[in-house]
């Protein structure tokens, strides 16, 4: 899913918003004569079996979580529809499904022009108190001075209100530097862990990014990391819990593999959007001619239990799936089983 030839977008964005459940297309956003929570049966004509199929034709994925995940932006962009065949021009006709009628309806293009960007922070974290919980959001990995402030005050403010469950979300996080997760765990009252193995395969283009190595295959086996603990704070021994879903890739994917094969904590939420063990890290070029950009993966990476392969997704311990009525209730049942469950956690000592 690394390997991507990038359709040509061209950024007049259609104003609709919605999340692909298990359960089909659902707008997650009011807009225009949409409301949250309809179900979307078709988009110019074209049912969910058509547009998936329309998808595969230039999403490069390990799973139908991911295409779906990517399917939510990709078939907001026109000018990728025209690409598609599924729509040419503004407005493009919807059908949707709301309290058991079918209703037709138009949508015109997107006034911003493209998605609204979230307002609050890539990493950031919440004490709830009440439940005994710590919520620790991480939208992209990335190891810089937020990361690292942000990470030192979450388990500061943890130790120092007596939370004894942790919970990290990356259910929005599409990767980054895959060291995040080291960085987390140096907080943690943990020996070590066993890291990923993988096969590094040498170019000429690999060379010219940072290996200077420009030809053969390295090839290593998942080995145990010793944990270079914090020794300048108290370390974290209570409950850890990782949420994921279908947006969980890359690196973010990574993290949870991580704390799942290692048996570190509990997987909450629903599929990630790559397997456990896939391919990363890329080159990237663009084409002479035509100008279009792709990249290429470079690495083969191993997970930490190879005996848990094959799987095309790191399936939760706890599956928790997200459905219509979620969606327009506004609810988040991934957030919400976790705090049922940390109302009674007794605080470790």
């Amino acid at each position: 899913a690394h390997s991507v030839l990038w359709p040509p977008a061209s950024g007049d964005r259609l104003a609709l918003s919605f999340v692909w459940l298990e359960g089909g297309l659902v707008v997650s956003t009011d807009e225009g004569d949409l409301k949250r929570g309809d179900r979307i049966l078709a988009i110019n004509g074209n049912d969910e079996a058509r547009l998936t199929a329309a998808l595969r034709s230039i999403v490069s994925t390990e799973n139908a979580n991911w295409l779906h995940a990517r399917g939510e932006d990709v078939l907001c962009d026109l000018g990728t529809l025209r690409v598609l065949g599924l729509a040419t021009e503004f407005p493009v006709p919807l059908r949707i499904e709301r309290g058991g009628a079918t209703i037709d309806v138009k949508v015109g293009r997107s006034i911003a022009g493209a998605r609204p960007h979230p307002s609050e922070p890539w990493v950031r974290f919440a004490i709830d108190k009440e439940h005994g919980l710590g919520v620790f959001t991480l939208d992209r990995c990335v190891v810089d001075a937020q990361y690292q402030e942000t990470l030192a005050r979450f388990f500061r403010v943890v130790e120092e209100q007596g939370i004894g469950r942790i919970a990290v979300d990356v259910r929005a996080n599409g990767g980054g530097d895959s060291s995040v997760v080291d960085e987390f765990l140096r907080y943690v009252d943990v020996d070590g862990y066993v890291n990923f193995g993988g096969d590094v395969r040498f170019s000429s283009a690999v060379a010219l990014k940072h290996w200077g190595r420009s030809s053969g295959v390295e090839h290593s086996v998942p080995g145990r990391r010793d944990n270079r603990r914090r020794s300048d704070v108290p370390l974290y021994r209570g409950k850890l819990d990782v949420l994921t879903g279908p947006h969980t890739f890359s690196s973010g994917n990574w993290f949870a593999v991580i704390v799942h094969d290692n048996k570190l904590g509990r997987i909450i939420g629903e599929p990630t959007g790559n397997a456990p063990s896939s391919y990363g890290d890329i080159v990237s070029f663009t084409l002479p001619k035509s100008g279009l950009s792709f990249t290429l993966s470079y690495k083969r990476w191993i997970r930490p239990d190879p005996s848990l392969d094959p799987v095309d997704a790191l399936v939760p311990d706890v599956l928790v799936v997200r459905t219509r009525e979620h969606v327009r209730d506004g609810a988040d049942p991934v957030l919400d089983y976790v705090r049922n469950e940390t109302s009674k956690v007794a605080v470790p000592r």
